[in-house]
């Protein structure tokens, strides 16, 4: 009955596991994806050890016991001394509160960092899962070209006189087909590699990506009225002006000598004789050498230097940012004046059918063929392209929320 339960479960899981592998487009992979993926567990161990550091930098020092036993002899009169002081050690300057605001602003900036990372990742391999779908479409263009000119290339090779047109024409097509054999195998050789990627991602042994178009033309208005929220790179530059601050009032902090205060009880013996002191000891350090000048210097000018570097960085990134919207409406133009996929393998059907008929030559069948897998090319580069471009932009500024727009539209063909 326990094997037979076990086995039931098994197959439950299995079917369960396939039927959640089974992505439909671009969008329902994107959204699952967003939800769980290995790389996320991965951010978030890397949140959790960036917040402890925010915690090392609120550990007060601890206090200091020192304990100090002498034994020894006068004129034949044994003499002990035991000695304790219990110190507890002030930071003066506003050390801690300096060296916590420091943390929280490192703290704050890798952990956006690591989230801008998790969506390049949840983007990226939307964009490999698009991809293997675009090179599933090309293999078939490939593999239907080497058909039809291998097809010819046999019938052909059967007569025994050929024309010298028809010798022009049965060599092209040999070289032709070849070529195509040649671009077959990179197709193929692609999908494999961005499969195994696809595997490690969704956990799935087989998937099987349905292309789909996204509807690019709808983000271009909210482009254009794009905003920057705390999460993109240009919030990231100014926070490493406001860390490079910090440090500096950590590093003048350091100037002030900590203060180790507490009581002194000593019990000293001469013989039959006892004594018992109390007191109160302090403990600092004088600044005759330094009070930290050197570090305040390096910090200084630290700050100097960050200041410039991230002015330089956002006045980059804005300009970058307005190249790449320019270079996105540019990219949805043209691609909105392309052929779809649906009219484009309507027309090559027709092409095939009158090629079938005799109606069309050799020369102007592997013009067509060629053109075809051409077109096929263009479209889905320019499609990746506007894909990697409004990742850009939308890292620059941090309006993650443009992504979300884009896959959760409907999508067609």
């Amino acid at each position: 009955m326990f094997l037979f339960l076990l086995g039931i479960s098994l197959l439950s899981g299995a079917a369960y596991s396939q039927v959640n592998c089974d992505f439909k487009t671009i969008n329902e992979f994107y959204s699952k994806l967003n939800l769980n993926n290995p790389i996320q567990e991965q951010i978030k161990r890397r949140v959790s050890e960036v917040e402890s550091g925010i915690d090392l930098a609120k550990q007060r020092p601890n206090p200091v016991v020192d304990a100090e036993y002498l034994k020894g002899n006068q004129f034949g009169i044994d003499v002990n001394s035991l000695q304790v002081t219990a110190q507890h050690i002030y930071e003066f300057g506003s050390k801690l509160n300096r060296r916590i605001e420091e943390a929280q602003l490192s703290a704050t900036i890798q952990k956006r960092l690591l989230n801008l990372k998790g969506v390049e990742t949840t983007v990226s391999y939307a964009l490999k899962y698009q991809r293997v779908a675009q090179l599933t479409i090309l293999i078939d263009a490939a593999k239907e070209a080497i058909s039809t000119f291998e097809k010819v290339i046999e019938k052909l090779a059967v007569r025994s006189g050929l024309t010298p047109e028809e010798r022009v024409s049965l060599l092209t097509l040999r070289l032709a087909a070849n070529d195509y054999k040649a671009r077959l195998n990179d197709f193929e050789n692609e999908k494999t590699l961005l499969g195994g990627e696809l595997t490690f991602i969704t956990g799935c042994e087989i998937i099987n990506p349905h292309y789909s178009s996204l509807h690019y033309k709808q983000l271009l208005l909210p482009l254009k009225n794009l905003s920057s929220t705390e999460n993109g790179l240009v919030n990231v530059e100014n926070l490493k002006t406001k860390q490079a601050e910090a440090e500096l009032a950590v590093q003048k902090s350091l100037g002030y000598s900590n203060i180790a205060i507490g009581p002194v009880v000593e019990y000293q013996t001469e013989g039959n004789d006892k004594f018992l002191s109390a007191g109160v000891a302090v403990t600092f350090d004088l600044p005759l050498f330094h009070t930290n000048d050197a570090g305040k210097l390096n910090a200084a000018r630290r700050m100097a230097a960050q200041k410039i570097e991230s002015a330089n960085s956002i006045k980059n990134l804005n300009i970058k940012k307005t190249m790449l919207i320019r270079k996105y409406e540019r990219s949805v133009q043209v691609l909105s004046q392309m052929t779809t996929l649906e009219r484009l393998n309507k027309q090559h059907a027709e092409i095939e059918s009158l090629f079938a008929r005799g109606i069309v030559s050799i020369p102007m069948t592997i013009e067509s063929h060629r053109q075809h897998l051409d077109f096929l090319e263009s479209r889905f580069e320019t499609e990746n392209d506007l894909l990697v471009s409004l990742e850009e932009i939308v890292f620059i500024r941090g309006e993650t929320q443009l992504l979300e727009d884009l896959f959760t539209i409907n999508s067609k063909n």
